[in-house]
């Protein structure tokens, strides 16, 4: 068994301790293991707490993109919510997974710590930033940003980091910015240890971000994959029309202040929970922008299944 950074699943979270084949062993009535990260670009996840959702299932809470993506691309996990390019990455090992919806729209920002003075892209340069990933549309969107204020790469530093640790580095000055998912703009925000400077819809609007990827033995189930889409759609539904109860169920799964996701869900366009449906050139953009930018060359073919949602809209 392998050690070095590895899962061990209690209570539906995960926490790295080096007991990865204990996913591999779980079972139970809801043995469908869905794996995700705190953030609201997935909180469809709430559908596991939805009495209506046609499908329940573990869900599996992840610290870091790259636990949740040696989960999935092992097979310790039957599905997983994956940065768009990350996912493509996955797809490009060889590894059998398709992309069944997108998690959201919209949905992250580039914060800038509210000590420093930093009003404006073009101060950005010499800064230290935190990125969750190179292979996030976070990265792909700060680029474009930095290039479009004509900013080189090489004139920021760039630092890898789990969403989760960003808003304390930027408070004891870690870094001097960050661009991530939300809720972690708003609640750097709502503490007072940082501003937006700009959200990622106005960089690119109504981009995709994280989708819902299913394994092989996953989607190759279709009653299974058909009310898994299902399940989310229909959370990503209540989440639309019910954003305080929707903030209120979310702290089990998020752990964040419901009156924090309340917030961000009211602000309009922030985070979109509409319009899932992935499409063939939007995918094949986020592969061009990989490639560009030396990521890697994917190729978008037989990546994307659209059928099971739509089933759902059609049912």
């Amino acid at each position: 068994m392998e050690s070095n950074r590895r899962i061990f699943l209690k209570q539906g979270s995960i926490l790295t301790l080096g007991l990865f084949g204990l996913l591999n062993n779980l079972q139970g009535a809801n043995d469908v293991k869905i794996g995700y990260l705190p953030i609201t670009d997935h909180l469809v996840i709430i559908a596991n707490a939805l009495p209506d959702s046609k499908q329940k299932f573990t869900h599996l809470k992840f610290a870091s993109w790259a636990d949740i993506a040696q989960a999935f691309s092992s097979g310790a996990i039957d599905g997983a919510f994956l940065l768009a390019p990350l996912a493509l990455k996955i797809h490009a090992q060889g590894v059998k997974i398709k992309a069944l919806m997108a998690a959201h729209r919209n949905g992250s920002a580039l914060v800038v710590s509210s000590k420093g003075n930093i009003d404006n892209v073009s101060k950005l340069k010499g800064s230290k930033i935190a990125i969750p990933s190179r292979f996030s549309i976070h990265y792909i969107l700060l680029c474009e940003l930095l290039a479009k204020n004509n900013i080189d790469l090489k004139d920021v530093k760039l630092i890898d980091m789990s969403p989760t640790e960003m808003v304390a580095q930027l408070a004891t000055g870690g870094i001097d910015a960050f661009i991530v998912a939300e809720p972690f703009a708003i609640q750097a925000q709502t503490i007072g240890v940082g501003r937006v400077l700009i959200l990622s819809k106005d960089i690119r609007a109504n981009h995709i971000c994280c989708l819902f990827c299913a394994s092989e033995n996953l989607y190759s189930d279709k009653n299974l994959a058909t009310n898994l889409v299902s399940s989310f759609v229909n959370a990503a539904n209540f989440i639309t029309n019910n954003p305080s109860k929707a903030s209120e169920i979310s702290k089990q799964f998020l752990g964040q202040k419901p009156e924090i996701i309340d917030a961000l869900l009211k602000q309009k366009d922030r985070v979109i929970y509409k319009h899932l449906k992935l499409q063939q050139d939007e995918v094949a953009l986020i592969a061009k922008n990989a490639k560009d930018l030396n990521l890697g060359n994917f190729n978008v073919d037989n990546f994307i299944d659209s059928s099971f949602l739509d089933s759902v809209y059609k049912g």
